[in-house]
């Protein structure tokens, strides 16, 4: 207890001296004022990544339980490799970092700061299966280890290296993940590495071609991170990791991402595929056909027709609104579509609509980048609702042609019956365009960050 904590006052000190000086406003109450927090993480199956179209993760689950704790929205940034992590964070481009971090004496030192722990992990020697089996650490000697040189592994090898002089550090790629690297371990081509147990019992449900040849030390915590001098978005974090961590939403989050094999067998399957192919949905190819035609970015589509139908072409709404994109049969009829349930029409129908709404909003004087927003509202809604909120958005003072702050304000505004009775075109369900158009931005901005464009 006295060694955790002399760590913790030597961190508060070498990252309050280090980073109070730089930081002219209160994050926290910057974060409030704007409504947003901003969370930078990696994609990978322990963290987040996309499943057929839907976002998840341990990470993205902690997040989302985060922000609606505190009712806000929060943005996702994907660091392009492990350096950028933290690096973030410094930069003022991010607010807090997740992925399973442990505080050490560099990074503190670096400006960083660390949260109260939300889980602990042992620290595993990883080997081929073909390695001797081994009782001690000294067994370790002559051993060549392959670690990011960013990673709190690699502290350990060195001080690990200060027992047994004859092991080798060997630094890979800041953008390998340590899956990559246990992946590279079974198939003989690094030696041995070091990773957390919980991340080394997932690939031993999966594989067998490695083994778990010694735990390195006691159980390490691990922490969300911020930039140091950060206290009051420190102290949310801290009272949110204290009312949470192993509790009720915790343990079950836990359980379904790190403890339910099947589960995982399932999406590591289309994890990998998505990683080697940049597959999303199994419609892909068809959407980029119709994306390319109409000028739409492909992996918009795809969010909308996930917000639409979760890519089932035999959808069907209570309103009859059928397919992947979710059109009444009258709409594709004059679109010239007989069948939108089967997938290609449906595609089609879905786009062509797209395309015809967004000449609908450009006419209406909409330009971008406003564009794309207000066609999906016009989707959604219909153009003449939109036009309503615009004209609404206008009498209140607010811009006409901005939708978030702004028209979309006007579009809620539009189910109250004193606004609604005054409008040209009448009442509309003003909550279901905001947020379709919120969730499809949101999962849009995902697949831009994790599937960059070709």
């Amino acid at each position: 207890m006295l060694s955790q904590l002399n760590d913790y006052i030597k961190q508060h000190k070498l990252s309050d001296k280090k980073t109070t000086t730089t930081k002219k406003t209160n994050q926290w109450k910057h974060i409030v004022d704007i409504n947003k927090v901003r969370f930078v993480l990696r994609n990978n199956l322990s963290s987040y990544y996309i499943w057929r179209g839907q976002l998840l993760g341990f990470h993205y689950e902690l997040i989302q339980h985060f922000a609606d704790q505190h009712n806000l929205r929060y943005e996702i940034i994907v660091a392009p490799d492990n350096v950028s992590l933290l690096d973030y964070l410094l930069d003022d481009k991010a607010d807090i970092a997740l992925g399973f971090l442990t505080p050490t004496l560099e990074r503190i030192e670096k400006g960083i700061a660390f949260s109260r722990p939300y889980h602990y992990a042992s620290e595993l020697v990883v080997a081929h299966k073909s390695h001797p089996q081994i009782e001690t650490i000294d067994e370790l000697a002559n051993n060549r280890f392959f670690l990011r040189e960013s990673s709190s592994y690699w502290q350990t090898a060195l001080d690990l290296q200060t027992q047994i002089p004859s092991i080798s550090l060997l630094p890979v790629s800041e953008t390998e993940e340590t899956e990559n690297i246990i992946d590279q371990v079974g198939m003989r081509n690094y030696d041995t590495t070091i990773a957390d147990s919980h991340i080394v019992d997932i690939e031993l449900s999966f594989r067998d071609d490695i083994q778990s040849l010694i735990a390195l030390g006691e159980p390490k915590s691990q922490s969300w991170a911020v930039r140091g001098g950060n206290v009051d978005l420190l102290k949310k974090v801290d009272k949110f990791i204290e009312k949470n961590y192993k509790g009720l939403f915790y343990n079950v989050i836990y359980n379904k991402y790190f403890k339910n094999i099947k589960r995982l067998e399932l999406h590591r399957e289309d994890y990998v595929q998505q990683i080697e192919s940049g597959v999303i949905s199994p419609y892909d190819k068809i959407i980029k056909k119709y994306a390319e035609k109409y000028d739409f970015d492909w992996r918009l589509l795809v969010s909308q027709m996930h917000q639409e139908s979760r890519f089932n072409p035999k959808a069907k709404s209570m309103s009859g609104a059928l397919g992947l994109f979710q059109l009444m049969p009258r709409t594709a009829k004059e679109l010239g579509i007989k069948n939108v349930q089967q997938p290609e029409q449906g595609i089609k129908a879905g786009v062509r609509y797209m395309d015809w709404v967004r000449d609908r909003m450009i006419v209406s004087g909409i330009a971008e980048p406003e564009l794309l927003w207000f066609t999906l509202a016009s989707y959604n809604a219909g153009s003449e609702h939109v036009r309503d909120a615009m004209r609404l958005a206008k009498q209140k003072g607010w811009k006409s042609d901005v939708w978030f702050g702004n028209v979309e304000n006007a579009m809620l505004l539009l189910s109250q019956p004193k606004y609604a009775a005054k409008a040209r075109y009448g009442y509309v369900r003003g909550q279901e365009p905001v947020t379709y158009i919120r969730e499809i931005k949101l999962r849009y901005e995902s697949y831009k960050n994790i599937l960059p464009d070709d």
